[in-house]
């Protein structure tokens, strides 16, 4: 069973499950004796702890505008719109600073990226000449979907470990959600994060594309001005799995 944990509209916020470490002390009392008169003695323990291992998302933008690459105008044809969000972190970690020292404490958890919309309409507030529905038809050939690319930017990387990536042509919400990361507990375990000396973190760095189709052969109301549309609001979650899966 999936614990989810903190959903959010794309927003650089990280999610986490915390266990907080105790210092523990145990004392109890030896008896010894000095001549006939017993003393009491009295001892004690100290066990030293470290962070438990949360699992993080950072870097998400908080919103993506499409734009016409060539910045052609709208004339009636298919038109494209794009936009492209580098820099997802997805990472486990002591803190939210990564690589910081950490313990699952035999609770060895992978983790889910998974990304979620409600809408399926791109809709102006200046009228509604232009709006559009995601599954509407093109003038060429199809229909208008939203496409989301998920990829390793270049510089970067993504551990074997990591299922990474992933593409999704979104028509309908019935599509939601997909996953662009993932990584199983037996996975995860094979980190060492604990080690005081060349610890070791999962971790995956992504870049996200997205495409849409304004469908042509519509006319709009207002020609000459500009149309800003809004489109489905995306969702993205950190998933973290149950420990004994």
């Amino acid at each position: 069973m999936n614990n989810r944990l903190k959903a959010f509209a794309i927003l650089p916020i990280a999610a986490s499950l915390t266990f907080f470490g105790l210092q523990v002390v145990t004392s109890s009392v030896a008896a010894t004796s000095s001549g006939s008169t017993p003393t009491d003695a009295s001892t004690g323990a100290t066990a030293a702890t470290i962070e438990d291992c949360d699992w993080y998302l950072d870097g998400v933008e908080g919103e993506i505008a499409l734009v016409a690459e060539d910045a052609m105008e709208y004339v009636g044809d298919d038109y494209t719109l794009s936009a492209d969000n580098d820099g997802i972190e997805v990472y486990f970690s002591g803190t939210e600073t990564e690589d910081e020292r950490c313990s699952f404490y035999d609770d060895v958890m992978g983790a889910a990226v998974e990304v979620s919309w409600t809408t399926a309409a791109f809709t102006s507030t200046t009228d509604d000449s232009l709006d559009w529905d995601l599954g509407d038809a093109l003038e060429t050939s199809g229909v208008s979907s939203l496409d989301v690319t998920y990829s390793t930017p270049v510089g970067s990387s993504c551990d074997a470990a990591f299922t990474a990536g992933a593409v999704a042509s979104i028509t309908d919400p019935s599509a939601s959600p997909i996953a662009p990361a993932t990584i199983t507990n037996t996975a995860t375990g094979s980190f060492n994060p604990s080690a005081l000396s060349g610890a070791t973190f999962a971790k995956c760095s992504l870049a996200a594309n997205y495409s849409v189709v304004l469908p042509g052969g519509r006319t709009p109301t207002s020609p000459g001005s500009s149309y800003v549309f809004t489109g489905p609001r995306l969702i993205t979650t950190i998933v973290v799995n149950d420990p004994e899966e």
